[in-house]
């Protein structure tokens, strides 16, 4: 039982007449974590090959810079003026690029355009989802 095909189970500890050998040993080589309320916590008991994945997931999140989740509006702000250098680096309005590249009227064109869209896509479902609107954004 690999970690990608299935969740793992989570058991709930009252006591401690289990003690960890036991538990190691009832469910070798079975990924399963267990709730230990007196310590309020979970520990985790897995195969060696999803140990080694798990570890490296944790190394890499430790090494890799993060940077903080923008709001939705700030993601929209952004969106709305990569929109428009987009539209004045090819001169056309996003909404007629975008009907243009779904019809695939549009030859083989910048890699730009795979963001293009991507970014038009995404301002149609903020504007729908959030109700953002374009004319609120000061450009810049």
């Amino acid at each position: 039982m690999s970690m990608s095909q299935t969740s793992i189970p989570l058991l709930k500890l009252q006591n401690a007449d289990v003690s960890l050998a036991e538990l190691v040993d009832q469910f070798r080589g079975q990924p399963v974590g267990f709730e230990i309320p007196r310590l309020e916590g979970v520990m985790l008991l897995l195969p060696s090959e999803d140990f080694d994945f798990v570890t490296s997931v944790i190394q890499a999140r430790e090494a890799l810079p993060t940077r903080p989740s923008k709001t939705p509006a700030e993601y929209f702000i952004e969106t709305v003026r990569i929109l428009r250098r987009l539209e004045r680096r090819y001169g056309m309005i996003s909404a007629d690029f975008y009907c243009q590249f779904q019809e695939g009227a549009l030859q083989e064109g910048p890699a730009d355009y795979w963001e293009w869209r991507a970014r038009y896509k995404s301002l149609l479902t903020m504007k729908e989802r959030f109700g953002f609107s374009e004319t609120e954004v000061v450009y810049a």
